[in-house]
């Protein structure tokens, strides 16, 4: 499958998070990105391993270290995520 789309909300949860970790820790902030950017990665070449959130044609799965929840929608033979959320947010 292609690489994943990321929506604006998506990139704008990203940037959010960069922008909070960063000036606290910078290594931290390269750690949780990579992380996400890893779950992505395995989000568009194995969609159908999110759970899926009854009613909505979306789907999500969690970050095995840092809990960050990446909601996507399979859109044909590709993927779009929708959000990534902070574990206190979703």
């Amino acid at each position: 499958m292609p690489d994943p789309r990321f929506s604006r909300r998506a990139l704008a949860s990203l940037n959010a998070a960069d922008a909070y970790l960063r000036p606290l820790n910078a290594r931290a902030a390269n750690a949780v990105l990579a992380e996400i950017a890893h779950l992505c990665a395995l989000i568009a070449d194995f969609p159908e391993m999110g759970r899926t959130v009854p009613g909505t044609g979306l789907r999500y799965h969690v970050s095995r270290k840092y809990r960050y929840r990446v909601v996507y929608r399979i859109a044909g033979d590709s993927v779009e995520i929708r959000d990534v959320l902070h574990p206190r947010r979703g």
